[in-house]
């Protein structure tokens, strides 16, 4: 009898093993094969590394934010004279050294939170994110792996164009008055705050990206939370000082970007009390309390972002 390209099925009983005994040892080597695929954090991190470094609009980002740090401090210090700063020639050279150094830190506080947003939303909306899921089913190390690439792109990014720009505006600011002594006394200070608030920004984007989902929705929270709300409640300080009014433009003290700036600034401005205005009614902020202020918004907004990333499915 001819078996015509049929072969003899192996069944459990061929094996010897009960049925139960069989599909447990099938379940296991298949959990063992599904293990050893996934990634670790390690080939996480270096799988989101080489996604933002292939997106074209990541390192647009990325180079924008490095020519604006540059590009508006050394246009701040082309504008700059001691007269019109105030103060002893030290003091207005710290308080011009500030200024050029941090000049472009707010535009590019911006830039650092889109980043974040492109990073962790775009694959929401390419549909691709479930094959993220699928080689590393832990959501969480997901987000920190994304978290981790954005904050140590913009570090370096941050680190590199204040540096620069620190190169940059000295002569400007020498050429026009100020001390060489006086920038080298605030330049490492005020680059490094700089630099950590980048930092920070870029990871209080990625949460907002992971929030909404969407990349659209995700640069629109981003540019209300650190352009337009900001601009609007200053102009309510600025419209109804001393008035029982000016406590609404006090709220926009507890944003990111206002909180970012008085980090940035206040520990050098505040010598020539340019940052104290409780005589109208407006809230002072100090340089730690902005700080915190900070970390609260970037702490407040990942944890957020872990409870709904672990509570929703991919597709919702």
């Amino acid at each position: 009898m001819r078996w015509r390209g049929l072969r003899p099925r192996l069944t459990c009983r061929s094996w010897g093993l009960p049925r139960t005994e069989s599909l447990r040892m099938r379940q296991v080597e298949r959990d063992t094969l599904t293990a050893s695929a996934r990634l670790t954090l390690l080939g996480i991190l270096r799988s989101e590394l080489f996604k933002v470094l292939t997106s074209r609009s990541s390192m647009w980002i990325v180079a924008s934010m490095g020519c604006v740090i540059v590009g508006l401090g050394y246009a701040r210090s082309l504008t700059s004279s001691p007269s019109e700063v105030g103060g002893t020639i030290s003091e207005a050279t710290e308080v011009a050294a500030v200024y050029a150094i941090s000049g472009g830190v707010a535009v590019a506080q911006l830039l650092a939170a889109t980043l974040g947003v492109l990073v962790s939303a775009s694959e929401y909306s390419s549909r691709t994110i479930g094959f993220t899921f699928a080689a590393a089913p832990r959501r969480n190390s997901v987000l920190l792996a994304k978290a981790l690439v954005v904050a140590g792109l913009t570090a370096l990014t941050g680190a590199v164009a204040l540096g620069l720009g620190v190169v940059v505006s000295s002569p400007a600011l020498i050429a026009h008055g100020f001390t060489s002594e006086g920038i080298q006394a605030v330049a490492l200070g005020v680059a490094s705050r700089s630099t950590f608030v980048l930092m920070l920004t870029a990871i209080l984007g990625v949460a907002v990206g992971t929030i909404v989902r969407s990349p659209i929705a995700g640069i629109a929270s981003v540019v209300a939370l650190f352009a337009a709300m900001p601009a609007a409640f200053n102009a309510i300080s600025s419209y109804s000082a001393g008035t029982p009014v000016v406590a609404v433009g006090n709220i926009g003290r507890f944003l990111p970007e206002s909180s970012a700036r008085f980090y940035t600034e206040v520990p050098w401005v505040a010598a020539l009390d340019l940052q104290q205005f409780a005589a109208d009614g407006t809230l002072n902020v100090s340089g730690a309390q902005g700080l915190l202020i900070l970390v609260a918004w970037t702490i407040g907004a990942t944890l957020l972002s872990l409870l709904l990333l672990n509570r929703r499915d991919v597709g919702s």
